[in-house]
């Protein structure tokens, strides 16, 4: 069963300003998640609830699952995207 993926407007954004290579490797990250959603791992304490899968070693997509439904809510470097989401990205 594949899971339906709907992208934040500032992701969208993102995609498009990535890298060929990168956004074609965040893509293929998606593409596994519509297919096993669990497989990312489960975020812990402010972030409880969100999901995370590895693009590389230094990008991350963040998700929400629900039921057979995934949000990303962002994609971002290691670096920034977890700063970003605890101070209220959500």
């Amino acid at each position: 069963m594949t899971c339906t993926i709907t992208l934040r407007s500032r992701v969208e954004k993102k995609l498009k300003d990535l890298t060929s290579n990168l956004r074609e490797r965040v893509e293929e990250t998606l593409r596994k998640l519509s297919k096993n959603p669990l497989i990312g791992e489960k975020l812990k304490g402010q972030l409880s609830g969100l999901r995370k899968m590895y693009v590389g070693r230094k990008y991350r997509v963040v998700y929400k699952l629900d039921s057979c439904h995934i949000l990303v809510i962002d994609i971002d470097s290691r670096e920034r995207i977890y700063e970003k989401l605890k101070r209220g990205f959500r």
